[in-house]
C-alpha cells in the first residue's frame, strides 16, 4: 500500500470507500473535502476509481487546483472496472484539487475533489496538536507496523509507525490546506 494510496470512488456518483480512505465524489472545490495525510511515494499520489461496470476507454483527465492551474502531472491505467490515476510532480505539499475523468466510455464522468496535507491524520484541514496526539496514540498502544486500521498515521509511507512520523506532523504543525 506505501506506493499507491488507494483511493477508491465509485462512480456514478455516490461517496466512494476505500479500504484506505474515503473520498467524497462531486465535491465543490471549496467545500468539504477528503485529506490525503501522506506525504507522495515514490509514485507519487494514485487515486483508484472503481465503476460499476468495466471500463473501456476515457476521454481527458485532469487535475486542478482551486485557480484552474495543473495540480501535477497525470498519467492512468485502465483495469477492467478500475481507472488508477498517477498524480505526480504535485504543485506544492499542502493544496487541494479536482481530478476529473470526463468521457468515461465515452458518456460517463468522474470527479473528486481532494487536499492534500501531510501530517493532517484527523482530515481537519490544518496540521494541529490533535494530529501529534492521534499519532503518538498508536505508537504508545503498540501499533507500529501498517495495517488497514491505522495505515494514515504512516505519514513518510516506510511502512513503521514511529519518530520520523512525528518529527513530519511536527514540522508541518499548523499548516493548513488553503
Amino acid at each position: 500500500v506505501k506506493s499507491r494510496k488507494p483511493h477508491r470512488a465509485a462512480p456514478p456518483l455516490s461517496s466512494a470507500t476505500v479500504g484506505e480512505m474515503p473520498v467524497m465524489l462531486d465535491v465543490p472545490l471549496d467545500g468539504n473535502i477528503s485529506v490525503e495525510p501522506r506525504m507522495a511515494g515514490p509514485a507519487g499520489h494514485q487515486l483508484v476509481f472503481t465503476f460499476d461496470r468495466p471500463v473501456n476507454s476515457v476521454g481527458t483527465i485532469t487535475a486542478l487546483t482551486p485557480d484552474s492551474q495543473p495540480a501535477g502531472a497525470l498519467s492512468h491505467v485502465i483495469q477492467g472496472n478500475v481507472v488508477i490515476v498517477t498524480l505526480t510532480n504535485l504543485i506544492a505539499e499542502q493544496f487541494r484539487a479536482t481530478v476529473a475523468i470526463q468521457g468515461i466510455n465515452g458518456v460517463d464522468s468522474a470527479a473528486v475533489t481532494i487536499g492534500f496535507l501531510p501530517g493532517d491524520v484527523n482530515a481537519s484541514g490544518r496540521v494541529t496538536a490533535a494530529d501529534l496526539i492521534g499519532l503518538k496514540g498508536k505508537i504508545n498502544s503498540g501499533q507500529l507496523i501498517t495495517s488497514g486500521s491505522n495505515f494514515l498515521f504512516d505519514i513518510n509511507l516506510d511502512g513503521v509507525i514511529g519518530n520520523t512520523d512525528v518529527t513530519a506532523v511536527k514540522a508541518r504543525s499548523e499548516r493548513m490546506i488553503p
